[in-house]
């Protein structure tokens, strides 16, 4: 559904930082934060709960506010709650008795998606 021209990006860009694993360049954070805000919108209009997205949008404005982009490589969160941490290297991963942070510069598991190739990937399904 995140490819899907007939769905709206906005729709498409919350269905996207829902993916395991994915980090967005710091350029897209301001349209991820839009998308965020579509979504919710759209929950509005059809009586539906959008969780906590708008407060998420509201976090991704101050932060585009507050750094300039490229003076961050990108954002990435754990969007589900139903999983264990996915940015968090744990100590059965370690040779440490503790969790660490996930390194975006050392740790292969991740993706970037910028959004450009998002939209452009699109298909009309």
């Amino acid at each position: 559904m995140a490819y899907r021209t007939r769905v709206p990006l906005g729709l498409r860009i919350t269905i996207a930082t829902t993916f395991d694993w994915t980090l967005f360049a710091s350029q897209d954070v301001p349209r991820i934060a839009e998308g965020f805000e579509e979504y919710t919108a759209l929950c509005r209009i059809y009586q539906l709960d959008p969780g906590h997205l708008g407060e998420q949008a509201l976090t991704l404005h101050q932060i585009t506010q507050e750094w300039a982009p490229g003076s961050y490589r990108g954002i990435c969160w754990n969007q589900t709650s139903v999983n264990v941490d996915a940015w968090r290297r744990l100590s059965s991963e370690t040779e440490s008795d503790q969790d660490q942070p996930y390194n975006i510069f050392e740790e292969k598991r991740h993706h970037l998606i910028p959004l450009a190739k998002f939209e452009s990937e699109a298909k009309e399904l």
